[in-house]
């Protein structure tokens, strides 16, 4: 009868040990994909900076590629607004860094005109 006590107490001992190295597991490879997801968004990020910019440097998928100022419909404090094909499209200031059209982003404290240039 004690050896039936001492089996059940280190089955029960056994099976929390491998519920303990499941969990831990399933937490670790969580982490694991959080770290891969950050690094391929930095590493998206640097490839735009490398002169990959879509809509200035290259066509967005929707064939836009920003070529003249009549395509400028406002401007932001962020960026401008352009036009397309019935839509607009957004670009960043800091994406027209290194670019033909650097000369567009406002100068310091200068704040952007609303009306097209």
């Amino acid at each position: 009868m004690k050896y039936k006590k001492l089996w059940a107490l280190a089955g029960i001992a056994l099976s929390c040990n491998l519920l303990l190295t499941a969990c831990y597991f399933n937490s670790s490879s969580k982490s694991r994909d959080k770290v891969t997801s950050k690094q391929g968004v930095k590493k998206k990020h640097s490839n735009a900076k490398k002169g990959q910019v879509p809509g200035v440097d290259k066509p967005t998928d929707d064939s836009f590629l920003f070529t003249s100022e009549s395509q400028i419909k406002a401007r932001t404090s962020d960026g401008l607004i352009l036009d397309h094909d019935g839509h607009t499209h957004f670009i960043f200031y800091s994406d027209l860094k290194n670019s033909k059209w650097a000369y567009l982003i406002p100068k310091n404290g200068q704040a952007p005109s609303t009306a097209a240039a």
